[in-house]
């Protein structure tokens, strides 16, 4: 059991680290810069949300827990944008904005 333990953290913290690299790659295309403050908040909304999807994998006891994670996913993404002040929000948006439209068909 406790290397099931220690496997499970591991690839917690791996997936934890992708996801933000993500994330800071996404800003920083959409032309976003986080200041020094909002990227220890991003690294601390992101370790909750280890911690959540670590809990949802063990209470779920071998069931599907991808619905669950979908959700805890969703609330970071959220918290993410919540961290941005009013100008980043701006330039967020008009980057999602052209996405949008560049993959119209």
């Amino acid at each position: 059991m406790d290397q099931q333990s220690a496997l499970r953290k591991y690839q917690s913290e791996q997936l934890r680290v992708k996801r933000i690299a993500q994330m800071k790659l996404k800003l920083t295309a959409a032309g976003l810069a986080l200041t020094t403050d909002q990227e220890s908040q991003l690294e601390a909304v992101y370790a909750r949300e280890s911690r959540l999807r670590t809990l949802a994998i063990v209470e779920a006891k071998g069931d599907s827990y991808d619905k669950t994670v979908g959700i805890i996913e969703k609330q970071t993404s959220q918290k993410v944008v919540q961290l941005l002040n009013q100008s980043q929000k701006a330039i967020l948006s008009a980057a999602v904005s052209r996405t949008k439209t560049s993959t119209a068909p």
